[in-house]
């Protein structure tokens, strides 16, 4: 099988493509209030990457997904392929091709990662070389702050899948 057959499924992305509003939490039993159980609230990116990337690695997992909890439209997920690869998926609002558009807002991915897939309104997909943890939050920063908006201090909510 591929890296493309593994990551999209053939026709399917692997990701969970949110609906409108960002991934969706599971029901809750009628008159309880609506949370995620799987989802824990970090104050900060650095140390919901801290916790959720480490996890992910060593108990493994389909992918990582980090929501702004100002904005659930805005979230980022994040995949360690094998043991040289590493996908990130994220929402993308916009119509526009995300390779210009995203270098215009100042966002850069580190060497050697490619668009793989987008739908415009949607999410957009890149995949590259395997990044360190500290490598992974940096990027999923600046894509929460210079793409999608995020406030400078946001704070997220993450939880792997």
């Amino acid at each position: 099988m591929g890296f493309f057959d593994k990551l999209f499924g053939g026709s399917k992305n692997k990701f969970k493509i949110p609906e409108a509003g960002g991934p969706q939490p599971a029901a809750q039993p009628e008159g309880q209030p609506k949370t995620d159980n799987d989802s824990r609230q970090f104050a900060n990116l650095r140390d919901a990457c801290d916790t959720l990337l480490a996890e992910y690695e060593s108990r493994g997992g389909e992918f990582v997904t980090f929501e702004d909890i100002e904005d659930d439209n805005r979230w980022v997920q994040a995949m360690n392929d094998d043991d040289e690869t590493s996908t990130l998926n994220f929402s993308y609002p916009f119509s526009e091709e995300p390779d210009r558009l995203i270098a215009s807002k100042g966002v850069a991915f580190p060497a050697g990662y490619t668009l793989a897939n987008w739908e415009s309104g949607t999410f957009a997909t890149y995949f590259g070389p395997r990044l360190s943890i500290s490598e992974t939050a940096a990027v999923i920063d600046t894509l929460f702050t210079k793409l999608l908006g995020s406030s400078p201090n946001y704070s997220v909510r993450g939880k792997i899948e």
